[in-house]
């Protein structure tokens, strides 16, 4: 209620219509002229020239109001402003490292495709073997290629390779 009071308060029309007033006040209350013109007004020039001190007065309070509420709201903005950059420059930290992890990755899933090559290129060489004829330097480049990824080059349970028994 108290927002909307002074929101109405000094809001444009209402500090146009108090500076009317207070200039109409003035004019009546000090001008000895317009009393001698308007018989009629004379009566109201001590009233008149009091109304214009005071609405003087609430026409300074509602501007100085309005002036400290534009100051405060201003204030709030470059608060706010000043947290969404903070927060966009953080994203642009985040998604550089990203990207960076990203092309580690791409590099690194590269190296491991040509050593995979390279072994399939290798094992295509040899002649078929009559049996599984897995020597220890096949076991070794498995191994290593297993450890690179950072997973296991295969299950460490070889009961799980068997049939199961009926």
């Amino acid at each position: 209620m108290s927002a909307m009071f002074w929101a109405i308060a000094t809001s444009d029309v209402a500090l146009i219509a108090v500076g009317a007033l207070f200039v109409t006040c003035l004019v009546v209350g000090h001008l000895p002229l317009i009393g001698r013109l308007l018989p009629a007004v004379e009566p109201y020039t001590v009233a008149a020239s009091l109304l214009a001190y005071l609405l003087l007065a609430q026409l300074a309070l509602a501007i100085g109001f309005r002036a400290a509420d534009e100051r405060a709201e201003v204030a709030r903005l470059t608060m706010e402003l000043n947290w969404h950059q903070f927060q966009l420059e953080q994203q642009k930290v985040a998604a550089a490292f990203a990207e960076q992890k990203a092309d580690e990755n791409r590099e690194r899933a590269a190296t491991l495709q040509e050593e995979v090559n390279d072994y399939a290129d290798r094992l295509s060489k040899q002649p078929p073997p009559p049996a599984c004829a897995f020597d220890d330097d096949d076991v070794r480049s498995l191994r290593a290629l297993g450890g690179a990824s950072g997973r296991p080059a295969g299950p460490r349970d070889l009961t799980r390779l068997r049939k199961p028994r009926r």
